[in-house]
């Protein structure tokens, strides 16, 4: 009976190879290189007279050559099997976190947009009701005012404001 020389043909490991070094390798190779242990493993755990039939000093040649390049193919398996699962876990942590953070900037400057654009209404509504110099006084004071609400209360105020001066003073009570 003859045995193939290819890894997909061996037995696989009991325990992960990636974590042991270079003993583990030898270790096998010493394992298979004791005939007499090798056929007594043999003959207790595989069933059927073919056993018999085995050539063990092609088995231990097998074994002795083919230990240490399958335990290599393994680990590159096992480190190719990991750096694609960490790719893959990397790429969906970097879109959900990056969806996030889009999300959060597009949000944020919305927001801002809708203030920057709320300021300049108020000023070119300022500067109807009570002339350009009113509203060039109003423009800085209006720019340091970042929260939505103060913003909406100057809209209703510039409405029931008596002259500019009120306006001007209702503004820099807001900031």
């Amino acid at each position: 009976m003859r045995f193939g020389n290819t890894p997909d043909q061996a037995p696989t490991a009991p325990h992960s190879t990636a974590s042991r070094g270079p003993t583990h390798d030898s270790g096998y190779k010493l394992l298979y290189s004791h005939f007499p242990m090798v056929r007594d493993l043999l003959q207790g755990f595989v069933p059927g007279a073919w056993v018999g039939e085995l050539d063990l000093f092609e088995v231990h040649h097998m074994l002795a050559e083919n230990v240490e390049s399958w335990t290599d193919q393994w680990k590159r398996e096992g480190l190719q099997q990991g750096l694609e699962q960490g790719l893959e876990q990397g790429l969906e942590q970097g879109l959900e976190q990056g969806l996030e953070q889009g999300l959060e900037q597009g949000l944020e400057q919305g927001l801002e947009q809708g203030r920057a654009e709320t300021r300049h209404l108020l000023s070119r509504l300022a500067r109807r009701r009570f002339g350009p110099t009113i509203a060039g006084q109003a423009e800085p004071l209006l720019a340091a005012i970042h929260a939505p609400q103060p913003l909406e209360e100057l809209a209703e105020q510039l409405l029931t404001c008596a002259d500019g001066e009120e306006w001007l003073n209702a503004i820099q009570s807001k900031r």
